[in-house]
């Protein structure tokens, strides 16, 4: 995870994004500060970094069949957990 303290890509993320030959990658721009947009810029020479916003919020909003049902078979044994 990148902070405000760490302003450059961890070994292991500039490791991924070379060995998938990644070129592009989506910054979600409402959860990044400034300088760790930054850092990641200069940190990961010849990737193009592209602000984002709500990607990663609209893509939880898409849900499958058997992941409702997972939802509701958890929230119910939440609520028969609570009634004993």
């Amino acid at each position: 995870m990148l902070t405000h303290e760490r302003k450059s890509p961890p070994k292991e993320l500039k490791e991924a994004i070379e060995c998938l030959g990644i070129k592009k990658l989506g910054v979600e721009m409402d959860s990044v500060l400034l300088g760790v947009f930054t850092g990641l810029s200069k940190g990961l020479p010849g990737v193009w970094l592209v602000p984002t916003k709500g990607i990663v919020e609209a893509e939880g909003a898409i849900r499958d069949p058997d992941e409702v049902r997972q939802i509701e078979r958890a929230s119910e044994t939440t609520v028969e957990g609570f009634k004993h």
